[in-house]
């Protein structure tokens, strides 16, 4: 009743327009509040089957909104959390199209604005960047480094001090620069789960923190001959890349802190003498030794963890392989550490849609509390998510302390394990961005685990960590040797001609501009030594703008030069002093410090780097590039042939 008293007050006011009501009516309604709706997409859990997928959808997006309304008191009332979902699509063959597809989809939706907040798995994170770009990148989409592009840079947003409470390493990889785009979400890492009545097991758990994968292997097969001993899903490319690098680091370190070059235990000999091929048979031995025979392989290749799963609930396997936050739905079996406690680490990072619509202080404030302490707590306690707490603070952190206390073991995981991170791994300083690694690589290790030839995987691994120019062999030896031969020959002369200055025939053709135009031969030789590795920005910079310096040195040399001896022809005399070299000098050096000016600008408002324009399957050539080159280049053409001419 009240409401249509109401209704019909307002429709006096508009209909007659009474003028002492005007202000009360724009009071009222600018003050309805208008519904907000903020869009999240991540990746929907791996294991389906033994959760009512849609339901879990249903809780986790209203845990989120309960928990904001709960904490806020009403203050989030107007503001809706949606959550939609894609799925890592498995392979179904040898061409990795899914990845592809699934990266093109997420940024089709990020430049779409269909999403307001995107959590990420790793695999797709900073997936574009690297030192050495890849120009094939805009072959598979239409942007060349998309990543600082359409994400939100958080830095101004978040007190460092704040953020102290996530594992710094993951915190890091948030950052690109000095820019931070992305917050640590959630964890994961990989366990083996076993039944709790299975006792003849127990030996083996005793003993999985000290044996490989093969002494497990063998071990298993002594428990129980007839049984497979675990089959694991190889069915995405992050697992088969995951599980081959966890099985090498049971023989190998793959880190730079015992061996610079470990990756080249994939291509080349190592101290023991043994081959890449070595490498990579073990592995296809060991898969196949992990089913019944070669007939199917093939299937575990393709098989999804779902299948896996169900194999290992009708114990046909004595281990299920399987992500750590899997324990909260699975909490009949038992669960420990892979061999050597080596295991994969997989982190989501939570970033913010740049173009997004929605008020940024909002999406701040929403990013701010879904990587919380406090949140991260109650998705572990409601779903089993691992938080992404630096567990060394557990001591001072009551929060972090009070985690550890609920879920001891996996505390203990995380303060034990050996953790892979796969970003570190492939980069070395030429390595190209991690699109590239995740399309071709693991691609090229299914196909060897079938049809047995490593040439492909050899191949694209010496590709991934080395370019045309990282080991030219005897051919770069002599050449440098060369090119250094030269150059101090001219050094040499440089000597005497500085040496015999005054004399009359030397003193004609002005000996300072001649140094200057050997100086400038020299640095010609050498300069594309600087374009050879250690790359660094700062050496391609260096190179830009030196390079124009050296051409006008060597040509404004030589007009001044040629302008004395004209002065000397035209006016039979040998008198140097009033030909007007000095006012020339004057030119020359204010034409420089002009061109300086002009590069640094350059220099220090456009984004340098290397690239490659050839992928892993050939032998990259890097080159250099830097934003809108095109446009600058064709002004340096214009000034370059006005000097000439």
């Amino acid at each position: 009743m009240i409401r249509m008293i109401l209704r019909f007050i307002l429709f006096i006011i508009f209909s007659f327009k009474l003028p002492w009501l005007k202000e009360f009516s724009f009071f009222t309604l600018s003050n309805a509040k208008e519904m907000k709706e903020i869009k999240i997409l991540m990746r929907e859990p791996d294991i389906p089957s033994k959760l009512d997928i849609e339901k879990w959808k249903i809780n986790y997006e209203s845990l989120i909104n309960n928990y904001f309304i709960e904490k806020y008191l009403g203050d989030y009332d107007d503001v809706t959390i949606i959550i939609d979902y894609y799925s890592l699509p498995q392979v179904v063959s040898n061409s990795n199209s899914e990845y592809l597809k699934t990266t093109q989809f997420i940024l089709y939706a990020i430049e779409n604005i269909l999403y307001d907040i995107l959590i990420f798995d790793e695999s797709f994170i900073f997936n574009d960047v690297s030192l050495i770009q890849s120009y094939n990148l805009s072959l598979y989409h239409e942007y060349q480094q998309f990543s600082s592009k359409f994400l939100l840079d958080l830095s101004e947003y978040f007190d460092k001090k704040l953020l102290e409470f996530h594992d710094p390493k993951l915190l890091s990889y948030g950052y690109l620069g000095k820019k931070l785009y992305a917050l640590p979400y959630e964890i994961d890492y990989d366990l083996l789960y076993y039944r709790k009545e299975n006792k003849n097991i127990q030996s083996i758990i005793k003993q999985m923190e000290m044996i490989d994968w093969n002494k497990l292997m063998t071990l298993m097969k002594e428990q129980k001959p007839d049984a497979l001993p675990f089959q694991m899903s190889l069915a995405t490319s992050e697992d088969l890349l995951n599980f081959f690098l966890e099985y090498t680091s049971n023989y190998h370190y793959l880190d730079k802190s015992y061996n610079k070059k470990y990756y080249k235990i994939f291509y080349n000999k190592n101290n023991n003498n043994e081959d890449s091929s070595d490498v990579l048979t073990s592995f296809r031995n060991f898969i196949t030794k992990s089913c019944s025979g070669k007939e199917e392989l093939n299937d575990v290749l393709f098989t999804s963890q779902d299948d896996i799963f169900i194999h290992f609930q009708n114990n046909e396997t004595i281990f299920f392989k399987g992500k750590a936050s899997y324990h909260s739905i699975l909490e009949n079996y038992s669960y420990t550490l892979p061999p050597k406690n080596i295991t994969s680490l997989y982190t989501k990072y939570i970033a913010i849609n740049r173009y997004s619509k929605v008020n940024v202080e909002t999406l701040i404030e929403v990013l701010e509390e879904l990587t919380s302490k406090q949140f991260q707590n109650i998705k572990s306690e409601y779903f089993g998510n691992i938080p992404t707490f630096d567990i060394s603070k557990r001591r001072f952190d009551m929060i972090i302390r009070g985690y550890c206390e609920k879920q001891r073991t996996i505390c203990d995981h995380i303060k034990n394990m050996k953790p892979i991170y796969i970003r570190d791994i492939f980069k070395n300083g030429v390595t190209p961005p991690f699109f590239e690694i995740l399309l071709f690589i693991p691609d090229s290790i299914r196909t060897y685990l079938v049809k047995g030839d490593p040439t492909l995987p050899i191949t694209y691994l010496k590709n991934t960590f080395e370019v045309i120019s990282s080991d030219m062999g005897i051919y770069g030896i002599l050449s440098i040797t060369f090119i250094y031969m030269i150059s101090f020959g001219f050094i040499i002369l440089m000597g005497f001609v500085k040496k015999y200055k005054h004399h009359p025939y030397l003193n004609v053709i002005l000996p300072r501009y001649c140094i200057l135009i050997i100086i400038g031969c020299v640095y010609n030789m050498i300069k594309n030594l600087l374009l050879l590795p250690p790359y660094t920005d700062l050496s391609i910079k260096f190179y830009y703008v030196v390079d124009s310096l050296i051409f006008n040195v060597i040509n404004f040399s030589f007009f001044i030069i040629i302008y004395h001896i004209y002065h000397i022809y035209k006016s039979k005399s040998f008198l140097t002093e009033n030909f007007g070299h000095k006012d020339l000098c004057k030119i020359f050096t204010a034409m420089n410090i002009i061109i300086f000016i002009y590069k640094y600008i350059i220099v220090r408002t456009n984004e340098f780097y290397f690239l490659s324009y050839q992928n892993i399957s050939n032998h990259r050539i890097v080159s250099w590039n830097f934003n809108d080159k095109n446009i600058y280049d064709c002004v340096d053409k214009i000034y370059y042939n006005i000097i000439v001419s």
